[in-house]
């Protein structure tokens, strides 16, 4: 076309795809021809960017995610808001709770017996160009852990699992560091801070053992610690005293171990609190595991376990055992149901049990295989 010097021109420019151009414009008079003048411009639809302000909160079991549309494209092309959807993933299993949603929140009612931490990604769309992925934070869901149950912080991300209470509304208080859970000592302030495990159901009558690693900074320092339990992750909810309160020196890791006896059936939280002077180091926690319960009134182990091969190389073997006649506590039995006979940790046969007292038993196993085999028996009640 043609124009006059000085005068602005308004050309349009027409692509047949989406992309990053390269436009050059040249003037031509009678002389010749200017030197060309090139602008880089994305044309056409664009990818959008990740959407903001993503965050999910629960109540009532439902999961409420909200977010705000993205604020702009990856490469300053066109995007219509009205065109833009959003696919919305619960992590970490993976279930897509919403796909080309046009809305920027979501519910989700998600119910699980076990405690867990889930999360949500929001995936945002301009037509077929995707955008980058972003990640809500994580909320509790669920009721309690199964047991057995073990922390080692080797997942920095486990320690969402726990709550911890800053009773002393300090600057220090406990946190995930390096692979335990560590609190930190204020230079001006005494200790008041609980770090409290995901809760555990507990059965009246079975006894749990409670372990864990226990450190301080340096033998200079004195930490004081309590294990305390009760039925709410609160500092008031802690009414069960598990361990006194103990001082530690010990720069390593030292093992504590104790007996659970729950009075009554219920869900239950265990707390570490810290109240050691100020200026005293860190403390550190770790290690931390939960038995599964036990009762006093299963059977003892029977005794008198031999494994004998048959002769001449048969693939056979005779088990004998006596069984026992008191139970875990060191009571007489008053019931004996059946004995389980183990090979290499798999069950091969069943013997019922004829009576409480101390009885000989013998068991023939004929799926033998050849090789080193280890035999274990376990007596049973209801």
């Amino acid at each position: 076309g043609t124009t006059v010097a000085g005068t602005h021109v308004d050309v349009p420019v027409a692509v047949k795809e989406n992309g990053q151009y390269k436009i050059e414009v040249v003037l031509f008079n009678a002389i010749g021809k200017s030197p060309a003048t090139d602008v880089h411009q994305y044309i056409g639809q664009d990818t959008p960017l990740s959407v903001t302000g993503l965050v999910v909160s629960r109540e009532n079991n439902i999961n409420t995610v909200k977010w705000y549309a993205p604020k702009g494209t990856v490469n300053g092309g066109y995007m219509n808001p009205s065109n833009v959807t959003y696919d919305v993933v619960r992590l970490p299993d993976s279930t897509v709770v919403a796909s080309m949603l046009k809305d920027t929140i979501v519910t989700d009612a998600y119910v699980t017996e076990f405690l867990s931490t889930c999360k949500y990604a929001v995936t945002p769309s301009n037509e077929n160009l995707v955008g980058q992925t972003a990640v809500s934070n994580a909320v509790k869901v669920g009721e309690y852990v199964p047991l057995p149950y073990s922390e080692d912080f080797s997942d920095a991300t486990t320690f969402d699992m726990f709550t911890v209470l800053n009773s002393n509304e300090d600057a220090n208080t406990w946190s995930y560091y390096k692979g335990t859970a560590r609190y930190r000592s204020s230079f001006k302030l005494n200790a008041d801070d609980w770090l409290i495990v995901a809760p555990v159901k507990l059965v009246k009558g079975l006894s749990y053992n409670l372990s864990y690693d226990v450190s301080g900074s340096s033998s200079r320092y004195i930490q004081k610690l309590t294990v305390m339990m009760g039925n709410a992750a609160t500092a008031e909810g802690m009414v069960i005293p598990l361990k006194s309160l103990t001082e530690y020196t010990n720069s390593t890791p030292m093992r504590e171990s104790l007996t659970i006896e729950p009075e009554v059936d219920g869900i239950y939280y265990i707390g570490f609190h810290v109240t050691s002077a100020s200026s005293q180091g860190n403390l550190s926690i770790d290690n931390i595991s939960i038995s599964a319960g036990t009762s006093g009134e299963v059977p003892a182990a029977v005794v008198n376990l031999v494994a004998t091969p048959a002769p001449k190389g048969e693939l056979q073997a005779s088990v004998s055992f006596t069984s026992p006649s008191l139970n875990a506590d060191g009571k007489p039995l008053t019931e004996l149901t059946k004995f389980e006979i183990l090979r290499n940790g798999k069950v091969v046969g069943m013997i019922e049990a004829v009576s409480v007292q101390m009885q000989d038993y013998t068991f023939i196993d004929k799926t033998v295989t050849a090789g080193n085999n280890v035999y274990s028996v376990v007596a049973h009640n209801s």
